[in-house]
C-alpha cells in the first residue's frame, strides 16, 4: 500500500520538477523558430549553403583541404536539409533546434552544481541571451557548439562524481563531436579535460586515457587544418588579452543590444556575480566552471600568437558556464538580500525584450544578398554578367538568384583587374558590379573604378554590406526593344524614340536605398545630325501638387559620360536614370515628365508630332504604392 502512494507521489514530484522546464523549453523553441526567414543569408551562411550542396565525398573533402571549419555541422545539416528542404527557414532550423536543447542542459547543470533555484535562472539566461539567440537563427555551426560544449560540460560533472566506463565512453564521443564542431570547441574539451583531472587524481589512468580518445579522433582534422593555415593569408588584427575579454564578456552579457552605460553595466552585472558564484559554490564545481570559462580565452588568445582568427561568435562554448556561475551567485546573494534572484531574472526578461526590439534596427541587419539578387532579377538579360569583387560573395548570391545572365567570382588582379575583366564583359550589354567584402580584396576599389572609366551608369543600390552598380557595356543599339513604349519627340537634333519604366513603384524602400524609393526609367535616344552641343536631361515625377520624385544627377550617366555632341547620327543611344522619391509621397497616380537643358541648364524647347511643347514632355503615368 506504502509503495503504491510512493510511486505515484514521486512522479508527481518529478513532474512538477520538470513541468517547468518544458514550458522553458517551449518558449525557447518559439522565441529561436520564429522569424528564421526574417533575414537574408550573409556571406557565412551563404558558404554553408554552399557545402551542403556539394555530393557527401566533395564536402568531406573541402572541409579538410580548404574549409577552415570541421565538418561536423555539414554533414548533419546535409542530411537535415536531404529530410525538410532547402528553404531559409528550413536550413536555419537545425540551429534553432540545438540552441532549444541547450535549455535543459543548462538547467540540469545549474540545479547540480547551486540548486534549482540557480537551475531556473540559468536556464531562464540561456533562454533569454541576445547572444545564444542570436546564433540559434544562424545557419553555422556555434548553436551546435553551445550545445555540444554544454552537454560535455555536464558529462565532466557526472564524471567527477561517478566516473562509471559507460559514462566516460559517452564523455569521449561528445568530446570528439565538439571538437569537430569548430576549432574553438577543443578548447572547451580541453578544458574538461584538465577538470575531469583534477577531480580524479587518485583515477589518473582512466581519466588520461579517456582524454586520448577525442584527442586521437580529432588529429587527422587538426593537422590537415595546421597546413592549410600556414599557408593562407590572416585578415583579422590581433587583438591584446585585455580586449580579449572585454570583447567576450561584453558578448556573452548583451551581445551588443545595450549601448554605454547599460552595455557596461550589464558585463559589470554577469561578471561580478559570475565570481560571487565561483567563490561560494564547492571547490570541484568553481574548478568545473572556472577551467570552461577560463581555458577558451586563454587557449583564443594563444592561438593568436600563430594565426589571429579570434571572433566574438566563436567563445560562444563560455556562455553557458558564464550564465550558470552567474546564477549560482545571484542565488548565493538572494539568501541575505531578499528577492535578489527574483529581479535577476526581471532583469534577464527586460534584455531579451531589449534584444526584440534592438533587432529591428538596421545596425543589426545581416548582408542582404537577397535584395541584392531581386534587383538584378528585375532588369537583368541573358546577355548581362555579375562580376563579384570578392569571389566567395558569389554563393549567398547565387542561393537568391534565378534570373538570366552568368555570375562571376573576380579571380584576377585586383590592382589591375583589366586583364581579366575584358575577355569576360566582351560581350556582355550589361556588367552588374557586386562589392562586399572589398575591404580584404579591393580596399580601393579599383574595380569598380576601371568600370567607371569607361562604362556608363546604368543604377545602383546599397542593400546592407553590399554596393552593387549596373554598367552598360553597349550603349548603341540598332532599335529599342519591343517592350519599350514609343514617344517620339523631337529637341532640335536629338529625338526620344521611346522609354520603358514601371507602370507602379513604392515611395519607400527599407532595402535597397532606404528610405526612398528609386523609380528607374530607360530612355532611347538619336541624334539625327551632328549636335553641336550637350544636353542634359531632368526627370520630374509630379501632379498638381508639385514635384515628389527627382532625376539623380550622376557622373557615370550617358549624358555625362558619353556627351551628345560627340553622337554618330543615327545611332541608337540608351540612357537610364533613376528617380529618387520623397517616401512622403502619397499613395496615387503621378506623372512622369522630362525637361531636356542646355549646357548652362536652360531647358530647351521641343515638339512632338510636329507641335511645340509647352514645358515638360510627358513620358505616361505611374502609380505610387504606400
Amino acid at each position: 500500500m506504502a509503495g503504491g502512494v510512493r510511486q505515484p507521489l514521486r512522479r508527481r514530484l518529478l513532474l512538477g520538477h520538470w513541468t517547468p522546464v518544458a514550458l522553458l523549453l517551449i518558449l525557447a523553441a518559439g522565441l529561436r523558430f520564429s522569424g528564421l526567414s526574417a533575414q537574408s543569408f550573409w556571406l557565412d551562411e551563404g558558404m554553408t549553403v554552399f557545402f551542403i550542396n556539394l555530393p557527401l565525398d566533395r564536402l568531406l573533402q573541402v572541409t579538410f583541404v580548404q574549409e577552415p571549419n570541421p565538418p561536423l555541422y555539414y554533414l548533419l545539416l546535409w542530411v537535415w536539409v536531404h529530410a525538410f528542404g532547402e528553404g531559409e527557414a528550413a536550413i536555419r532550423a537545425l540551429s534553432a533546434l540545438f540552441g532549444t536543447l541547450c535549455i535543459p542542459v543548462t538547467f540540469a547543470l545549474a540545479s547540480d552544481l547551486g540548486g534549482r533555484r540557480a537551475g531556473w535562472l540559468a536556464a531562464l539566461a540561456a533562454l533569454a541571451s541576445p547572444f545564444l539567440l542570436w546564433y540559434s537563427q544562424e545557419a553555422r555551426a556555434f548553436a551546435l557548439l553551445a550545445f555540444l560544449a554544454a552537454l560535455l560540460l555536464y558529462l565532466t560533472h557526472q564524471a567527477t562524481q561517478s566516473p562509471r566506463r559507460r559514462l566516460l565512453a559517452v564523455w569521449a564521443l561528445t568530446a570528439a563531436l565538439t571538437c569537430y564542431t569548430h576549432i574553438y570547441g577543443a578548447f572547451a574539451v580541453g578544458a574538461c579535460t584538465l577538470a575531469l583531472l583534477v577531480a580524479g587524481r587518485a583515477r589518473i589512468d582512466w581519466r588520461a586515457g579517456t582524454a586520448v580518445i577525442p584527442v586521437a579522433l580529432f588529429a587527422p582534422w587538426m593537422v590537415a587544418t595546421l597546413i592549410q593555415s600556414a599557408a593562407a593569408r590572416g585578415w583579422r588584427a590581433p587583438v591584446g588579452p585585455d580586449e580579449l575579454v572585454a570583447r567576450a564578456l561584453a558578448t556573452v552579457a548583451h551581445n551588443e543590444v545595450f549601448p554605454d552605460p547599460l552595455g557596461p553595466l550589464a558585463v559589470l552585472v554577469l561578471g561580478g556575480a559570475a565570481l560571487i558564484g565561483l567563490a561560494s559554490t564547492r571547490r570541484s564545481s568553481a574548478w568545473l566552471l572556472g577551467l570552461n570559462i577560463g581555458v577558451p580565452l586563454l587557449c583564443a588568445y594563444g592561438l593568436s600568437f600563430f594565426k589571429p582568427i579570434f571572433a566574438e561568435r566563436y567563445i560562444i562554448p563560455i556562455a553557458i558556464p558564464l550564465y550558470v556561475a552567474a546564477a549560482i551567485g545571484m542565488t548565493r546573494l538572494a539568501g541575505r538580500l531578499r528577492g535578489l534572484d527574483v529581479a535577476a531574472g526581471i532583469a534577464v526578461v527586460a534584455l531579451l525584450v531589449s534584444a526584440l526590439a534592438a533587432w529591428q534596427q538596421p545596425r543589426f541587419e545581416k548582408e542582404n544578398f537577397r535584395a541584392a539578387a531581386d534587383r538584378v532579377i528585375q532588369s537583368a538579360t541573358t546577355d548581362d554578367v555579375v562580376v563579384f569583387v570578392a569571389e566567395f560573395t558569389e554563393h549567398p548570391f547565387e542561393y537568391y538568384y534565378h534570373g538570366p545572365g552568368q555570375l562571376v567570382g573576380f579571380f584576377g588582379d585586383h590592382k589591375d583587374p583589366g586583364p581579366f575583366l575584358t575577355p569576360i564583359i566582351g560581350k556582355a550589354s550589361t556588367v552588374w558590379l557586386l562589392e562586399s567584402h572589398w575591404d580584404r580584396y579591393d580596399p580601393d576599389h579599383n574595380v569598380r573604378r576601371w568600370l567607371e572609366d569607361r562604362y556608363p551608369l546604368v543604377t545602383e543600390a546599397f542593400p546592407q554590406g553590399i554596393h552593387l552598380r549596373a554598367f552598360r557595356v553597349r550603349s548603341q543599339v540598332d532599335a529599342p526593344p519591343s517592350t519599350a513604349r514609343p514617344i517620339t519627340a523631337s529637341y532640335g537634333g536629338l529625338m526620344l524614340t521611346s522609354v520603358e519604366f514601371p507602370e507602379s513603384t513604392s515611395a519607400h524602400d527599407e532595402h535597397l536605398h532606404p528610405p526612398s524609393g528609386w523609380l528607374p526609367v530607360t530612355m532611347y535616344w538619336q541624334a539625327v545630325a551632328r549636335l553641336p552641343t550637350n544636353y542634359k536631361l531632368v526627370l520630374d515625377l509630379a501632379d498638381a501638387r508639385g514635384v515628389w520624385g527627382r532625376s539623380l544627377l550622376r557622373e557615370g550617366d550617358l549624358f555625362a559620360k558619353v556627351p551628345t555632341s560627340t553622337w554618330t547620327p543615327g545611332q541608337t543611344m540608351i540612357e537610364s536614370t533613376d528617380l529618387n522619391l520623397n517616401p512622403a509621397t502619397p499613395p496615387g497616380r503621378y506623372i512622369l515628365q522630362l525637361a531636356v537643358l542646355d549646357e548652362q541648364g536652360n531647358p530647351v524647347t521641343g515638339e512632338q508630332r510636329g507641335t511645340p511643347l509647352n514645358g515638360p514632355l510627358t513620358l505616361g503615368e505611374v502609380e505610387v504604392r504606400g
